[in-house]
């Protein structure tokens, strides 16, 4: 027997709509077979044309014919004993094929939340013994896989060459720019001048080499620009880094701050008008995933009417995954997983940071950059971010500046292997990005290629 508190509530005549659907469109049963269960519909003539029409799919990966399906059902009526029922199937199977569905899309919503809400339900059931036993890893999957199910993966997905036409006019549309850096001498290298809706940046240094300093700027810049940007911190508390943002507005040090109070409020007059703003959200480290920001996101929304144009972690390396695994490089992938499927969920752009390995803090002193081969734990980091850049403060002064190299380890479709110049105030937490280090390496190659010449002239002449 079935269980009724597990089937539709709807009519027969929905859910014969539900049936048509499942013979007709072979997206449908694509996107949704795993939320169509044939001990759902409720009459036994539902059930079986569903089992029959799934078990079929799986097996020949499309759809059975009509008459594929006549003889689906001859098959198991004369196996079952039960050929007096032929006509009432016969009569469904012409109604299936031949019904109009101009409901399409409210059926299918139909079908999608009744399934997430059986899907949820039974989770939570599975969860309880695994509460009990205090697994709660265990618990936190359950839960991630029935939120999941009756996702539907684009229809068909995409066809390339029906869609050639249409391709060849959008590369005369103009492009969607993205959010700038702020450091124009950096921004004319990235592809669109800034990361784009879903993608996601980091940059990868060692310690105390600049990562949280190089957010804040882009987090400074961004606001100026009028954007609406989320901050959030797992590190250094939400007033510390709001103290650093105040510092690169004014250009004044955090001990100078109440001095220079008159330039801090003229700032955040033009900050008013220009509609920018930045809310800074702090979790104590490895305790917040994205499934934490997700829900902070949705509260901002419903309370202050706050949805993001950019968002900002610093930085992923401690936050949680919201799977758990007993080895941290699976976590560590894990995360920038999240972070990339966050950032195109919300469609905005997404700037993180992250540590590099052991052999990266060797390149400070051997003029080497920092690349993708130096992430570290996991080189999924680098295989799922669109953009990499790391960062090298190569020498620290007595005043309380910096100088160092930012470099483009990755870039998707664009500029990669570039090296530029960095400037750092540590007092103002102001960092520019400039050509000096781009011309300095191309005076090193051009004065290499004078040397080459002129030794490889006298040897010529030597050997006359």
């Amino acid at each position: 027997m079935w269980d009724t508190n597990n089937q539709y509530t709807f009519n027969e005549d929905f859910q014969v709509k539900i049936l048509a659907l499942m013979v007709q469109d072979s997206s449908f049963l694509v996107g949704h077979i795993d939320i169509i269960h044939p001990s759902y519909f409720t009459a036994l003539i539902f059930q079986n044309i569903s089992r029959l029409v799934i078990e079929f799919f799986n097996s020949y990966s499309c759809l059975p014919t009509k008459d594929s399906l006549v003889q689906l059902v001859v098959d198991y009526l004369t196996q079952s004993k039960l050929d007096t029922q032929a006509e009432s199937y016969d009569i469904m199977i012409d109604a299936l094929y031949t019904l109009e569905l101009p409901d399409r899309e409210y059926v299918i919503s139909k079908v999608v939340s009744f399934g997430k809400t059986k899907a949820i339900e039974n989770a939570m059931l599975k969860c309880l013994p695994e509460l009990q036993a205090g697994d709660f890893d265990k618990v936190q999957s359950l839960l991630s896989e029935s939120f999941n199910v009756g996702l539907n993966f684009n229809e068909m997905g995409y066809d390339y060459l029906d869609n050639m036409e249409q391709r060849m006019k959008d590369l005369h549309v103009e492009k969607e720019r993205g959010i700038p850096t702020g450091f124009p001498e950096l921004d004319r290298f990235i592809k669109n001048g800034g990361l784009c809706s879903g993608e996601v940046g980091f940059v990868m240094a060692p310690t105390s080499h600049g990562k949280s300093i190089f957010l804040a700027n882009v987090a400074t810049s961004s606001m100026v620009l009028g954007k609406k940007v989320l901050y959030c911190t797992f590190e250094m508390q939400d007033v510390p880094i709001s103290l650093r943002v105040d510092s690169i507005l004014s250009g004044t040090s955090v001990k100078d701050l109440t001095a220079d109070w008159d330039t801090l409020k003229a700032k955040k007059q033009i900050l008013t008008v220009g509609g920018g703003k930045l809310k800074v959200f702090w979790q104590p480290t490895d305790t917040c995933s994205t499934h934490h920001i997700m829900a902070y996101i949705d509260k901002l929304k419903k309370v202050y009417n706050f949805v993001p144009d950019l968002l900002i972690i610093d930085y992923a390396d401690i936050m949680r995954p919201t799977v758990m695994s007993r080895e941290k490089r699976d976590n560590q992938g894990q995360i920038f997983k999240d972070i990339v499927s966050l950032a195109q969920n919300l469609r905005i752009p997404v700037w993180t940071a992250s540590q590099s390995n052991r052999a990266g803090y060797s390149a400070k002193t051997s003029g080497e950059n920092i690349g993708t081969e130096h992430s570290s734990e996991s080189i999924t980091k680098a295989q799922v971010a669109d953009l990499i850049l790391s960062l090298i403060i190569e020498d620290k002064y007595d005043d309380g500046t910096g100088v160092g190299r930012i470099h483009i380890a990755k870039q998707r479709d664009g500029a990669q292997g570039l090296t530029l110049g960095v400037d750092l105030d540590f007092k103002t937490y102001k960092l520019t990005v400039n050509n000096k280090r781009a011309a300095k390496v191309k005076a090193e190659a051009e004065s290499k290629q004078a040397v080459d010449k002129f030794f490889n002239k006298k040897e010529g002449v030597k050997n006359e």
